[in-house]
């Protein structure tokens, strides 16, 4: 969740900030980092989210059918130590909002988590010692001391403060456009980005290689910093790009052929007993749902390794299921997968 949120921030600012690093005049480039700020300010700032509190969660009941909600997504991942979980809540079933669920829960600092795909209709929201308790079905819930709510439905109107910025034209970006290799080594820094976004598709958190973009790119604001303000600014990206290709190495070398199609093959192999859970998750769709589970394996470097089933017979997972190596959950049925 945290390299997505990363990514996310940085994928439309790759432009702007190249942008400024171009500018010969320095007025010009401060103008043009601001302009290119203005989205990532709002992008990042608090007023994206809802802290859920019990004002909010009283206001929530009024305003929706929560007994009638359904979980249509749930995701629980180890991160630094302690769960992480985000869960998609769709109130109203149209297949629009299965595409686009009208309530997004983030939940850091995971105290209990138990989760059936068999069971997830209705939703309510509750405290317990202070902590927020979201329970979903007969016997679901989610226990998190930090829960943030994003609510996207026509019944609950964002204030003035929470709108995005409007898009600002500004007269100096035309004066710094990007072309030849300064736009080609922006396209390439950006397209990384987003590929590294889709860590959080359960389908392909295992598969972009977020550990080879960050040896490739280590230095990179730096780098086009001094490009920018080279002499010979093409020559210089140039460079900069072939630098990035020679640490890249044979691994990401098709990448740079066809950036937003590369994904490197999955491991033949399964995981190991040993090896520790990771991520779970379900996903509901129109057609098909699917369950994955995601194991690291010891190692230099570790690796994920995935399991998953679409439109599995049964999906559970307790949050206890993260503290065992993978066969001791399984033998005691704290992680149940079945095709």
């Amino acid at each position: 969740m945290r390299i997505n949120r990363i990514a996310d921030g940085w994928d439309n600012g790759i432009y702007p900030f190249v942008r400024a690093a171009c500018a010969r005049r320095p007025w010009v480039g401060e103008g043009l980092a601001r302009d290119g700020m203005a989205y990532y300010d709002w992008r990042t700032s608090e007023s994206e989210q809802q802290r859920l509190t019990p004002g909010v969660g009283e206001e929530l009941g009024r305003r929706f059918d929560l007994p009638g909600a359904e979980v249509s997504e749930l995701t629980i991942e180890r991160s630094r130590g302690r769960l992480e979980c985000r869960m998609s809540v769709v109130v109203e079933q149209t297949e629009v909002s299965y595409a686009l669920p009208d309530i997004y829960v983030y939940c850091s600092g995971v105290e209990a988590l138990r989760f059936d795909a068999a069971d997830r209709l209705g939703l309510a929201i509750s405290w317990r010692d202070g902590v927020p308790l979201l329970s979903f079905g007969a016997d679901g819930h989610v226990m998190a001391q930090e829960v943030a709510l994003w609510v996207q439905h026509k019944n609950w109107a964002w204030s003035a403060g929470k709108l995005p910025p409007e898009p600002r034209q500004s007269k100096r970006s035309g004066r710094t456009a990007l072309g030849g290799a300064a736009r080609e080594a922006a396209s390439l820094l950006r397209d990384a980005m987003l590929l590294t976004r889709s860590v959080w598709a359960l389908s392909m958190t295992h598969a972009v290689p977020v550990r080879a973009f960050g040896r490739m790119f280590s230095g990179a604001g730096t780098a086009i910093l001094a490009a920018g303000s080279a002499v010979r600014r093409d020559a210089a990206f140039r460079r900069l790009i072939e630098q990035w290709r020679t640490a890249g190495g044979p691994e990401l070398a098709p990448w740079f052929d066809d950036p937003m199609s590369y994904l490197p093959p999955e491991p033949a192999t399964g995981p190991a007993p040993t090896s520790q859970l990771m991520i779970a998750g379900f996903e509901l769709r129109p057609e098909p749902s699917t369950a994955t589970l995601l194991y690291a394996e010891p190692g230099v470097p570790w690796v994920l390794r995935r399991v998953a089933a679409e439109d599995p017979a049964r999906f559970a997972v307790d949050g206890a299921a993260f503290e065992h190596q993978r066969g001791d959950a399984e033998r005691k049925g704290l992680v149940r997968l079945e095709q």
